[in-house]
């Protein structure tokens, strides 16, 4: 991309594009858009000075990257434009070095397929498999049994993000690692309606919108199998 366009922000669906530089005249710019919606002017003008504020829109717009790490350039046109090629693509996650960004798709799609999970698990260098919740579900497992430390995935959202749905796949994933076979994580999400009952439900965003935070701990046997907690024995009289 030329380093003569910007990241042009616009008050529409696309919310930010990319716009080559046109001439100046009279203290503005002309900008052209590369896309608009039906209806939408591809020119618009802007002052100097905001224009002196935008930022170069470089490298190919045609690609994504799936850690944001590696892009050329770091602003809001850009990043939320790579993730945009990437959910367009049924690529829903992307990685920002450690930190996962999840884009809800609002369907299943096949990357959280059993058959996904058991290629995870297959390969050994965790580093080699591309973003996903899967992923971080197995560093945080491996770390847990090469060090014997308490691990802790924190997930982040608006309300209707998705953060009930991930937090599924990622015991999905401990489940299948640390207790094939077994219903106990079956147990743990069957009690996620009765918490969420106690959070104010409903939202113009989301049905079932809970407003809290929910803490959720996991317990494992040395040999990191994941098991229920002990019950303690009531006290004598």
């Amino acid at each position: 991309m030329s380093t003569h366009s910007v990241w042009l922000n616009v008050d529409d669906e696309d919310a930010w594009v990319i716009a080559t530089v046109g001439e100046k005249f009279g203290g503005s710019v002309m900008l052209k858009r590369t896309s608009a919606p039906k209806g939408v002017e591809l020119e618009t003008s802007v002052s100097e000075e905001a224009f002196a504020k935008l930022s170069p829109a470089t490298g190919d717009p045609n690609k994504s990257v799936a850690d944001l790490v590696w892009m050329p350039d770091v602003n809001t046109g850009a990043v939320l434009h790579n993730l945009r090629l990437r959910y367009a693509a049924n690529d829903i996650y992307t990685a920002i070095g450690p930190i996962l960004i999840a884009v809800n798709p609002y369907k299943m799609l096949e990357c959280c397929s059993a058959e996904t999970l058991a290629s995870m698990m297959e390969e050994e260098d965790v580093e080699k498999l591309p973003p996903h919740v899967f992923k971080i579900a197995k560093a945080a497992y491996a770390s847990m049994c090469r060090t014997g430390g308490a691990q802790s995935v924190l997930i982040s959202g608006e309300s209707g993000a998705g953060k009930t749905e991930t937090a599924k796949i990622l015991l999905k994933y401990l489940a299948e690692v640390a207790c094939p076979g077994s219903d106990l994580h079956d147990r743990v999400l069957q009690t996620n309606p009765i918490m969420e009952n106690f959070g104010n439900a409903r939202t113009v965003w989301n049905n079932n919108s809970s407003r809290f935070g929910k803490f959720l701990t996991l317990q494992f046997s040395a040999s990191g199998r994941m098991q229920a907690r002990a019950r303690q024995a009531p006290r004598p009289p």
